[in-house]
């Protein structure tokens, strides 16, 4: 079992603890979900994110510790929104080719024979990297992401892996099936905004 961090002050432990009360049977299905992946970011990401526990903040939501600091790790996967716009940035350009936008860089995947998304590498204040890809699987838009993260008063530290080992992290036949699974019986909330993925 891999332990779950809380990142802030909850008043009681449990289903409740993250957000609205939900049936006993519902929240045992989430945390079976969230331990698979888990597991799946233990396992398959390089030995450079760490040690991996689960965040309380966010189902989605896991962290690395490493020697270098710490991650935060997106394993989304959430009913599709038209809430906004989805992003155009990337969608016009070849499989591959990277485009640079405001000191981030995106490029167009193919990820599966019928998806494609888009990666990206970005760059905070302190020189830092993120990486990510999203897209969309079935009615489910998916966001893979690392980025530094701030615990404790630790420093947080780069993403250890490129875009393209994120992708091929996606690809990864355990990845897909959780991720196909969270979209046939979804495990968080519909997104409030749309991601950059390219359809």
């Amino acid at each position: 079992m891999f332990p779950t961090t809380t990142v802030a002050p909850t008043a009681s432990p449990g289903p409740s603890a993250s957000g609205p009360a939900v049936p006993e049977a519902e929240w045992l299905r989430i945390e079976d979900f969230r331990q698979r992946s888990a597991a799946v970011l233990q396992d398959l990401l390089p030995p450079g994110v760490g040690t991996v526990s689960l965040l309380s903040d966010h189902v989605s939501d896991y962290l690395g510790k490493s020697a270098q600091g710490y991650l935060l790790l997106r394993f989304s996967v959430r009913p599709h929104s038209d809430a906004g716009p989805p992003s155009t940035l990337c969608a016009d350009t070849p499989i591959g080719q990277e485009v640079q936008v405001k000191g981030s860089t995106c490029k167009r995947v193919q990820l599966t024979d019928g998806v494609t998304g888009t990666a990206w590498t970005g760059l905070d204040s302190d020189g830092r990297t993120s990486t990510s890809v999203a897209f969309r699987l079935g009615g489910s838009d998916v966001n893979l992401s690392v980025d530094p993260y701030t615990y404790e008063g630790s420093s947080p530290a780069s993403s250890p892996l490129t875009v393209d080992q994120v992708v091929a992290f996606a690809q990864q036949p355990r990845v897909m099936a959780l991720l196909e699974e969270g979209d046939l019986h979804p495990v968080e909330e519909a997104q409030l905004h749309a991601p950059a993925y390219e359809e």
